[in-house]
């Protein structure tokens, strides 16, 4: 059904998300 679809969506992109945040302060960390 299309409610799993949005959730394995929305879980793909909160995991992105999140990875994109760590990303972003691990650079700032380096400054």
């Amino acid at each position: 059904d299309s409610v799993g679809i949005n959730e394995e969506i929305i879980r793909r992109y909160v995991r992105h998300q999140e990875k994109m945040e760590r990303q972003e302060q691990a650079e700032l960390a380096l400054d």
